[in-house]
């Protein structure tokens, strides 16, 4: 018997490493739209008498792709919550003890504001230690003393540091009154978007790696159910 939340996981685990490429190349375009008006505006700084004229422009396709990265974040989101729910419930349901939190954490620690710049890399680090594949089946309080890997924290290093440098560089781009300071801001928001870049590719790679545990640890559970016996030929009387 196939255990189904291994194999719902891995379902969900699509979606989200699709979702994660696309946020991944819409923050690659916000780059290049980025440092294609920063390369505007240091024109115009340079004496380019034309270059004022296609600031406007240049920043109206900024903006057109920061809206569209807005509304792929949130779907992206909805849809890793959605993955990481799966995760997390089949870790208890695997009998693992002694978790930091409780399950409605594994929703709510991503909406409530400040605790979800810490809950959900704990909550990822508990999964992550409670798949290692030395836990015997039943996880129980085994899985505290497991190791985790360097790529749970510098995923979540780069996603942090990519959103705040975003939310720093649009107040400087708003609040800019003169070139400089809009070529600055530009400069920090394309900073903030290879951050962004760099976190959806490692988020792939912790989605990929929890969901491949969690395969393999789906194994321990997985019952092996005989062919029923053939009955014998019987002989049919004269």
């Amino acid at each position: 018997m196939t255990d189904s939340g291994a194999t719902a996981l891995l379902q969900r685990s699509r979606w989200a490493v699709v979702a994660l490429a696309a946020s991944a190349a819409a923050a690659a375009l916000g780059i290049l739209m980025t440092m294609r008006e920063s390369s505007v505006v240091t024109e115009a700084l340079g004496g380019d008498l034309s270059a004022p004229s296609r600031i406007g422009s240049a920043d109206i396709s900024r903006v057109q792709v920061a809206r569209f990265q807005l509304i792929l974040l949130i779907v992206t989101a909805l849809v890793f919550i959605l993955w990481f729910r799966r995760a997390e419930m089949n870790i208890r349901n695997w009998d693992a003890r002694g978790l930091p939190f409780d399950e409605w954490w594994n929703v709510g620690g991503w909406l409530i504001p400040v605790a979800n710049l810490i809950v959900p890399v704990r909550m990822t680090a508990v999964v992550w230690r409670a798949t290692d594949q030395s836990v015997s089946p039943e996880i129980g309080e085994e899985w505290k003393t497991r190791s985790l890997s360097p790529l749970v924290p510098l995923w979540w290093a780069t996603w942090i540091g990519g959103l705040i440098l975003s939310r720093l560089a649009s107040g400087q781009i708003g609040g800019a009154d003169d070139l400089e300071g809009l070529r600055s801001g530009l400069q920090l928001s394309a900073i903030s978007n290879v951050l962004i870049l760099a976190a959806a590719v490692l988020a792939i790679l912790v989605v990929r790696a929890i969901t491949a545990r969690q395969s393999t640890r789906a194994e321990f559970y997985r019952v092996s159910i005989p062919d029923p016996p053939v009955a014998p030929a019987t002989r049919e009387s004269a």
